[in-house]
């Protein structure tokens, strides 16, 4: 569990393109804290957006 926490941290750093000590987390959470609110169409494009980032970008550095 502990394990996924760091890989997951390190690919929000990533994605900010910066060093995961500088993540904003202010930000981050306050984003991930308004998508209750965001339309069903909002959700499944951001959902489209990620799945294509995990694809193309995060799948290709473990290959």
């Amino acid at each position: 569990n502990t394990r996924k926490k760091i890989i997951f941290g390190a690919e929000v750093a990533k994605v900010l393109e910066c060093d995961i000590s500088y993540v904003d987390k202010e930000l981050v959470f306050g984003v991930l804290l308004n998508i209750p609110n965001l339309h069903e169409s909002d959700v499944d494009a951001y959902k489209a957006q990620g799945q294509a980032y995990i694809e193309s970008v995060l799948n290709k550095s473990k290959s």
